[in-house]
């Protein structure tokens, strides 16, 4: 079963409710923005568990650091 946000069920009827060619591409727009904001969130999420481990040896961390149970 997928789990949809309230932003995300927005979106998709943004998507089918578009009416132009500039509409469309705005929610395009909207859609990369947002996963570059994740790959950017997720990127930053990697750099402080190596940070964690290097510094202090620990690797228990990770469920800590795991955006996606949050």
């Amino acid at each position: 079963m997928e789990m949809m946000t309230p932003a995300l069920k927005i979106w998709r009827n943004a998507v089918v409710t578009s009416q132009s060619a500039s509409q469309l591409a705005m929610c395009l727009f909207m859609l990369y923005d947002c996963v570059a904001w994740e790959k950017s969130i997720m990127k930053v999420v990697s750099v402080l568990k190596t940070t964690c481990v290097e510094n202090t040896g620990f690797r228990g961390m990770g469920v800590i650091f795991d955006v996606h149970h949050v």
